[in-house]
């Protein structure tokens, strides 16, 4: 049985990171990994590095002044994901697996299916549409779109016009 070699897109580091974006990475990596899909976790960060790690390989690119934005690492989204993409356009992977707007490196990265998986989005995290036109942009490029709940699914459709049909739920096991 083939097992997919997936790359995911935390956009912070999945262990050192204590946010929703890399918490959920580290969730979602620990669970691929368990099921034999060999997971490489792209993410942001001050120096390039590349470790292993029990949930997958880690994928540290270099963002160029990201450390002048520590803890607002969103408003870098746009050139992030551009050297974002360069790393994943490296690393053989069957699918491309991005968190929220995270996905838009995937997406720049291009070549292989996307899954775009979200649990909210800018609009609703931030209270501003100022990243609508790249989610938008995300949403339609993605292969897949994972939701969780409902209500994301009602925000994704509302906001973005996106056709119920092609949202996967994946509800959280306990």
């Amino acid at each position: 049985m083939h097992h997919p070699t997936i790359a995911l897109i935390t956009g912070k580091h999945p262990i050192k990171a204590k946010s929703g974006y890399a918490s959920y990475g580290r969730a979602l990596a620990r669970q691929l990994t368990a099921i034999g899909c060999d997971v490489h976790i792209f993410c942001a960060g001050n120096r390039s590095s590349v470790t292993p790690a029990d949930i997958g390989t880690i994928h540290v690119v270099k963002i160029p002044l990201l450390g002048l934005v520590s803890g607002r690492e969103m408003s870098l989204l746009l050139p992030a994901s551009v050297y974002l993409a360069r790393g994943i356009r490296k690393q053989p992977a069957d699918i491309i697996w991005g968190i929220g707007p995270w996905t838009l490196a995937g997406v720049l990265a291009g070549g292989r299916p996307i899954f775009a998986d979200y649990f909210t989005t800018l609009r609703h995290e931030y209270h501003t549409a100022l990243f609508s036109f790249v989610e938008r942009y995300i949403l339609t490029k993605s292969t897949r779109i994972i939701t969780h709940y409902r209500s994301t699914e009602n925000i994704i459709t509302k906001e973005f016009g996106v056709n119920r049909k092609t949202l996967y739920r994946i509800p959280y096991a306990i």
